[in-house]
C-alpha cells in the first residue's frame, strides 16, 4: 500500500473511484485506439522484433500517462484543499488586509 493518503485513494486502495464513469467521448477515443493498436498489431506480426518494441513503447507510454495522472490528481487534491483552508481563514488579516495564506498560518 502506497504511504499517501492521496494516492491510496487515486489507486483504488480507499475511496469511491469506481464511481467515476467515463465520458462518451473517452469510449469514442478508447474505440479509436483500439482499432488503431490493434491494425498496428496485425501488420507487425510478421515482424517480431518491431511488434517487441511497438510492445515496449506501449507499456512506456501507458506508464508514463499514469505517473503523469497521478501527479495532477495530487496537485488537483492539494490545490483543493489549500482553497478550503483559504475560505476557512477567510484571506483577511484582524485589519482586513489580504494576506498570503503562508503568512496566516505561520501568525
Amino acid at each position: 500500500m502506497n504511504n499517501s493518503a492521496i494516492l491510496q485513494m487515486y489507486c483504488g486502495e480507499r475511496g469511491q473511484r469506481d464511481l467515476i464513469k467515463p465520458t462518451k467521448d473517452y469510449w469514442k477515443l478508447h474505440r479509436a485506439l483500439t482499432g488503431s493498436d490493434e491494425a498496428v498489431r496485425a501488420k507487425l506480426e510478421a515482424l517480431p522484433e518491431l511488434l517487441e518494441l511497438y510492445e515496449k513503447a506501449v507499456d512506456c507510454s501507458d506508464a508514463a500517462h499514469l505517473e503523469k495522472l497521478g501527479a495532477h490528481f495530487v496537485e488537483g487534491f492539494k490545490f483543493g484543499l489549500r482553497i478550503g483552508l483559504e475560505t476557512a481563514i477567510d484571506g483577511k488579516s484582524n485589519n482586513g488586509i489580504d494576506m498570503p495564506l503562508n503568512q496566516q498560518v505561520q501568525q
